[in-house]
């Protein structure tokens, strides 16, 4: 994706605001990232809240989406200024090897299924005392971890098919870079040209 330093700094400030919380409000470049939230606190609003976290993900995933690049986990704590997030960018841009590591250490990453267990854990001792003091109606409290559990497994796979298809993108865009330099009707080898 050949796009002007510009064009690629108007698109992050889009997303931008799309995602923070008080779209309009000042802010200052330097710190753009905190200012995903009302009334910023430093790095605090942002990494050490619930609400901070998801406009976090709303901003970088939108960026990722646009441009079809993967930020990695070190971006997503270290990113905090305009200028920081669109040289990343496009050294992402013009390196889709990185974009890909990345990926794949997401999608390597496990699964939920230990954090099911441990809510499984957790809960049955509680179940068990529902059940034995309040009988059936006790047994509505294994409608919860069942739910958390549904719940973390779809997050999961919601997570993975999207950057399953970022990965498609990349690798598509790579070919049609590749092939650009063949002449028509060149085939592929194992053997470089000379």
């Amino acid at each position: 994706m050949n796009q002007h330093p510009e064009q690629i700094r108007d698109e992050i400030k889009a997303a931008f605001e799309a995602s923070r919380e008080s779209p309009g409000d000042p802010y200052k470049e330097g710190e753009i990232i905190w200012h995903l939230v009302a009334n910023p606190e430093g790095r605090a609003s942002i990494h050490d809240t619930f609400k901070g976290k998801r406009r976090l993900a709303r901003f970088l995933r939108g960026i990722e989406a646009k441009f079809s690049v993967c930020f990695s986990l070190k971006d997503w704590e270290s990113l905090k200024s305009l200028d920081q997030i669109q040289e990343r960018l496009v050294y992402l841009l013009n390196t889709p090897r990185s974009s890909l590591a990345s990926i794949r250490n997401i999608l390597e990453a496990p699964r939920p299924d230990v954090q099911a267990v441990v809510v499984l854990i957790l809960s049955a001792p509680v179940t068990a005392i529902l059940v034995k003091l309040f009988g059936v109606v006790g047994l509505a409290v294994l409608i919860v971890p069942a739910a958390v559990i549904a719940k973390l497994f779809q997050m999961d796979r919601n997570w993975k098919n999207f950057y399953r298809a970022i990965e498609a993108t990349i690798r598509a865009n790579s070919e049609l870079q590749s092939d650009a330099g063949r002449p028509v009707g060149a085939r592929r080898t194992g053997a470089r040209e000379s």
